[in-house]
C-alpha cells in the first residue's frame, strides 16, 4: 500500500507537471489594441475577436508543430449576434470568426513557426495587401538571441496615401489597384519608405525583413503603436519581460535586449 502511495505522490508532484507543461506550452501571441477606436482582430488560424481600446487577445499555438498563419486588424466593423457583418478594412467574407483572408486594405503579420528542424520561427510584416493601421511586432524571448529585433510600421500612411490609392478604411495596395506588380514601383516605394521593415510588393525577396527568432519566442502584436493616448499596458508588458532594461540613447537599437519606451511615463 505504501509503495502505491509513493508512486501516486511521485506522479502527482513530478511527472504530472512535466507532462502538463509539455502539452500546454506553445507559442503565445498577445494581440493588443493601442488604438483610440475599437478594432476587430483577425487570425488564421484563430478566428477573430473584438478588441476595445487597451484590450488584448491571447492566442496560444501548439508547440513543436511546423505551422503558418496570419494576423491582422479590421476597422469600423458592425456584426450581428450571429457573427455576420461588414468592415471597412480587412473584412473576411463578413464573418467575425475569420476562415479566409481579409479584403484589402489591411496591414498583415505573417508567421512560420518551428521551421528548420523545429528550431526557428520566421515572422514578417506585409503591406502587400495595403495598409489600414500601424503595427509593432515585439518578440519576447526566453533565451538570448542578438539577431532578434522588433518589426515596426508606425508611419501615418493613411494621411499621406496617394489620392489614387485612398479608399475607405485605409490605403490600397498598388499591386491590386493597378492589377500589375512585377517589381518595385513609385507607389510601392512609398510604402517601403514609410515602413522599411515591411514587404511592399509580392515578389520582394529581401530576407532582412523576414525576421528569424528562436522557437521558444513569444510575440506581442500592437495595433496603433504610435498613438500616445495609452500607457501601453506597461505593468503587464514589463512583467512579461523582467530581464530587459529600458532602452536609452546608448542601447536603443530596438533589439530584444532592451524594453522600448512607452507613450507615457510608466505608472508609479
Amino acid at each position: 500500500m505504501r509503495f502505491f502511495f509513493s508512486i501516486a505522490i511521485f506522479f502527482y508532484f513530478f511527472l504530472f507537471p512535466i507532462i502538463f507543461t509539455t502539452i500546454t506550452h506553445g507559442t503565445i501571441f498577445e494581440i493588443h489594441n493601442n488604438c483610440s477606436d475599437t478594432v476587430w482582430a483577425a487570425a488564421i488560424p484563430g478566428g477573430g475577436r473584438q478588441l476595445n481600446t487597451s484590450q488584448s487577445w491571447i492566442m496560444n499555438l501548439k508547440h513543436n508543430i511546423p505551422q503558418q498563419g496570419q494576423i491582422w486588424a479590421r476597422t469600423n466593423c458592425s456584426f450581428s449576434k450571429s457573427g455576420h457583418g461588414t468592415c471597412d478594412s480587412g473584412d473576411c467574407n463578413g464573418q467575425l470568426q475569420c476562415k479566409s483572408n481579409g479584403t484589402s486594405p489591411y496591414t498583415l503579420v505573417g508567421y512560420s513557426l518551428n521551421q528548420i528542424n523545429n528550431d526557428r520561427n520566421f515572422v514578417h510584416l506585409s503591406l502587400v495587401n495595403g495598409f489600414n493601421l500601424g503595427m509593432d511586432i515585439i518578440p519576447i524571448l526566453s533565451e538570448s538571441d542578438d539577431s532578434s529585433r522588433e518589426i515596426r510600421c508606425r508611419a501615418d500612411i493613411n494621411t499621406n496615401c496617394p489620392d489614387d490609392l485612398k479608399v475607405s478604411g485605409g490605403c490600397k495596395d498598388p499591386c491590386a489597384a493597378y492589377d500589375v506588380c512585377s517589381g518595385p514601383t513609385p507607389e510601392t516605394n512609398f510604402f517601403k519608405q514609410s515602413c522599411p521593415d515591411a514587404y511592399s510588393y509580392p515578389s520582394e525577396q529581401d530576407h532582412a525583413i523576414n525576421y528569424s527568432y528562436p522557437r521558444t519566442t513569444n510575440y506581442r502584436i500592437v495595433f496603433c503603436p504610435g498613438e500616445a493616448i495609452l500607457r501601453h499596458n506597461y505593468i503587464t508588458y514589463k512583467a512579461l519581460q523582467p530581464n530587459r532594461p529600458a532602452c536609452n540613447s546608448s542601447n536603443r537599437s530596438y533589439t530584444s535586449n532592451c524594453l522600448p519606451p512607452t507613450p507615457h511615463p510608466p505608472p508609479p
